[in-house]
């Protein structure tokens, strides 16, 4: 996340972003956090310019545009897309965690059976892909909430 400044309305991405899905603003965790309205900068001829909490939001190729600009320091977090790091040696590891590294041996293969017009292998591919990585999810969802049913128990 970034801090925003009082009257200033732009501020960078990160240099890796692909592209943004949601934004939120807030004074912190614990403050009111809404998420940010996407606009077009075609349709900001019509809004306000003065300061106050951003309402709004916009991007350019390398910019996130807030409007209302805000009037204070705000807490401005997004969901992003983002390039992964290059892999540009042998002992580099994809930023994944293991268990989808099945999930993606099936995709990449159901990619190169569509290059080579095998519809049928590319959709059976593609089936095997999406059960791994709802297994994975499933997984990952039992791990999180397995943190919330473990108690110390005394017995007598």
């Amino acid at each position: 996340y970034t801090t925003t400044v009082s009257g200033t309305s732009t501020y960078d991405l990160p240099d890796n972003s692909l592209e943004v899905i949601e934004v939120y603003c807030g004074k912190d965790a614990d403050d009111d956090r809404r998420q940010l309205v996407r606009q077009d900068f075609r349709d900001w001829s019509n809004l306000d310019i003065s300061n106050g909490k951003p309402v709004y939001y916009a991007i350019d190729d390398t910019s996130i545009i807030l409007r209302p600009a805000p009037d204070d320091a705000y807490e401005l977090s997004f969901l992003r897309y983002s390039l992964p790091t290059e892999l540009s040696s042998d002992s580099d590891n994809m930023p994944f965690e293991d268990r989808y590294d099945q999930a993606i041996n099936y995709y990449i293969k159901s990619k190169a059976y569509e290059q080579i017009l095998d519809w049928n292998s590319a959709d059976a591919l593609l089936g095997r892909y999406n059960a791994s990585v709802e297994t994975a999810q499933i997984q990952e969802t039992h791990e999180a909430n397995s943190a919330y049913r473990t108690s110390t128990v005394t017995v007598y």
